[in-house]
């Protein structure tokens, strides 16, 4: 049995059915159809606007609010109005209570509709082939009604019975989505000044207009851009399966309030029809103001049938037939429906054979060769080779053959002075290519082939370093030339790669340094050197002489006060004879005493004072001139 619901396809008719492209009937846009507080479902409002708004096309809007009387006995009471106009009611903006509102200005009020091209077979882009007939009531007034966008001139009404704007819109409109923009003008004033919207069908206008000519006013016309023959201006329709199975009955029927004559001699708004081909049937459909629509339902009948397959199979297979896997030998009948819908059935016989299979499985090492069936095989892989059997299946015998790598590894390495290789335990001291013969656990043979680079370690750095005097002399260390770079670490975070360095000389910079030689990252064990400052800051550790012997000898002749006194500071040195008369007076770096007064004379033989004097402090002695 074919089931399937179908709708009528006839030059004349159309459903009842409210689609998103219709021609509205004019009472179906009234403002405010639903409960007073909730949203309007098809009007909407834009903000406030204190001067002139703008072009209403491209501005925001918001679901408009669906407001009562917010002015009782100033505003007229929509329900009042006679029907079928009556059912719509006063809308605002969701944004402040309509009898409260102290906003003053424009705001537009905008009505969307989804049109089709043509209406009565005219095209909707020409002015009066579609024609919407509204009255308005407004607080405080409408200063102009837009069609996309378009300004109409329409303008003026009020809120009281009697004080409506009739409105007349003609277009020009497009195919798809129009949008008509009512401006609402709010006088201005100092306190609470309601404002709102009610907008209805133009009852009188409407009622005489008859836009398809069917004899229906636009007003009761549901169908208003089209001739209908049924009451409400829309035209009959039918009903019944167009497509049917062979051996199947449908039963054909006009919704209409009219009589039908079918072709087939028969009257009445339904017939039943068993058609063993696809066959037309024409109704004639004629009203009671004597106007006749023909309407013709082509009903196409599908074949079922029954039909045997055959199949075989060899055992261990599975034959796939509409998503089941048949592997056993019977007859199984299998019911489908056909793309059309009708039942139909198959004999499936599945004949399962008998099928016969050897495998070898092998393994050899690669560059080697197996003979199977006559024939080398020397990869890895399963090969299979068929043979006939008795019963028409295809027997076989299969190889499966593993070919083990027989491979050739190098081994790329650097090292320093020389390499203990770990698979054979030798030492390599020098660079080279150096192979060895595996057998891998498979049985394979395979060659490793070191390639070695032996990079030689320098001798480690000859290193000197000089002994200034006192702090800011410079350090000057120095290393033996080599053709390795050098890295150079001590104190103070010292770090050089120059074979030279000079620096000055501090107390903090003292210690030891050291040095080292990398050839291609074979370092030098680290050499180290004392660098040290000779300086005597403290007068107790200066150890003056106690006798003087200037005869010329060379030996004992003078006082060098810089090797008497290592100091880094200048000091003054006074001589006294034996009643305290000062007698000479020297400096650091200064004149040498040879036993002579400040005048270069000599000093005869005796005992004599010293006063040694160091940055503020005093060290004082006494010592004898023997010649």
């Amino acid at each position: 049995m074919k089931i399937r619901v179908l709708f009528l396809l006839s030059y004349l008719l159309v459903t009842k059915l409210f689609l998103c492209q219709q021609f509205p009937n004019p009472v179906t846009l009234s403002t405010g159809q639903g409960p007073i507080g909730s949203l309007d479902p098809l009007w909407q409002v834009s903000p406030w606007y204190t001067n002139n708004p703008p072009n209403p096309i491209g501005l925001s809007y918001a679901p408009a609010l669906i407001n009562n009387n917010c002015a009782p006995g100033s505003w007229v009471n929509p329900a009042s109005l006679p029907a079928p106009v009556n059912n719509g009611n006063w809308i605002t903006g969701n944004d402040a209570s309509c009898s409260e509102n102290t906003n003053s200005g424009y705001r537009y009020f905008r009505l969307t509709l989804n049109l089709p091209g043509d209406c009565n077979g005219q095209s909707i882009a020409g002015m009066n082939n579609y024609t919407l007939y509204l009255s308005g009531y407004v607080d405080n007034s409408i200063s102009d009604v837009f069609v996309n966008g378009t300004p109409t001139g329409i303008n003026g009404g009020n809120f009281s019975a009697g004080g409506q704007l009739n409105i007349v819109l003609n277009g020009p409109w497009v195919a798809g989505l129009n949008f008509v923009d009512v401006l609402v003008f709010n006088i201005p004033s100092n306190g609470a000044n309601p404002y709102g919207l009610l907008l209805v069908a133009d009852g009188s206008s409407s009622s005489q207009m008859d836009s398809d000519n069917d004899g229906i006013s636009d007003l009761y016309d549901q169908c208003v851009c089209e001739p209908g023959n049924l009451s409400d201006g829309c035209n009959a329709a039918l009903s019944g399966d167009l497509e049917i199975c062979s051996g199947e009955t449908t039963t054909l029927t006009i919704t209409t309030s009219g009589s039908v004559q079918w072709s087939t001699g028969q009257t009445g708004n339904s017939i039943n029809v068993s058609p063993t081909n696809s066959t037309s049937y024409q109704a004639t459909v004629t009203q009671q103001n004597g106007n006749s629509t023909n309407v013709i339902a082509n009903v196409e009948v599908f074949p079922t049938y029954s039909s045997s397959i055959v199949q075989s199979i060899c055992n261990g297979e599975t034959f796939d037939f509409n998503g089941i896997n048949y592997n056993e030998s019977g007859i199984y009948p299998i019911l489908f429906q056909t793309q059309n819908g009708c039942d139909s059935i198959i004999n499936l016989e599945i004949i399962v054979n008998t099928i016969y299979s050897d495998t070898i499985e092998a393994t050899i090492c690669s560059g080697s060769n197996y003979l199977f069936e006559g024939q080398t095989y020397s990869q890895t892989g399963v090969f299979s080779v068929l043979h006939q059997s008795q019963f028409g299946c295809d027997s076989s015998k299969t190889l499966v053959l593993n070919v083990n790598p027989a491979y050739q590894q190098s081994i790329q390495i650097s090292s320093c002075d020389s390499y203990l290789w770990n698979l054979s335990g030798q030492t390599y001291s020098s660079s080279g290519i150096y192979p060895y013969q595996l057998i891998t656990a498979e049985g394979c043979d395979s060659i490793v082939n070191l390639n070695l680079t032996i990079i030689n370690t320098p001798n480690p750095p000859v290193l000197s370093v000089n002994t200034p005097k006192c702090p800011g002399d410079f350090f000057i260390l120095n290393a033996a030339p080599s053709n390795f770079p050098i890295s150079w670490f001590g104190p103070m975070n010292f770090s050089s790669s120059n074979y030279e360095n000079t620096f000055p000389s501090s107390l903090s910079n003292q210690g030891i340094y050291s040095a080292s030689l990398n050839n291609n990252g074979c370092e030098t064990e680290a050499v180290e050197i004392l660098a040290e400052i000779q300086f005597i800051n403290d007068l107790e550790d200066i150890e003056m002489p106690n006798i003087l012997t200037p005869n010329g000898d060379g030996i004992n002749d003078e006082w060098d006060l810089s090797s008497y006194a290592e100091s880094c500071s200048n000091f003054e040195l006074k001589i006294l004879n034996r009643w305290g008369i000062e007698v000479f007076t020297a400096s650091y770096n200064g004149t040498f005493f040879r036993g002579e007064d400040s005048k270069n004379n000599e000093l005869t033989d005796g005992v004599y004072f010293y006063r040694l004097i160091l940055d503020n402090t005093e060290k004082a002695g006494f010592f004898h001139i023997v010649r």
